[in-house]
């Protein structure tokens, strides 16, 4: 077994440890995101709004 066998996808409602770090993930972010006043406003509330 490797460690990639081990990884389990969870939303946050269900584990809401996880929030703390959502945003450890920044590369798989459409570019554009942070340079988007729109996008960079409404990030922070994804964990909240889309917690499943």
């Amino acid at each position: 077994m490797t460690e990639r066998d081990n990884i389990r996808i969870v939303p946050l409602a269900e584990d809401p440890s996880l929030i703390s770090r959502v945003y450890e993930i920044n590369d798989t972010w459409p570019v554009f995101t942070p340079h988007d006043m729109v996008a960079s406003a409404l990030l922070s509330r994804v964990p909240e709004d889309f917690p499943q």
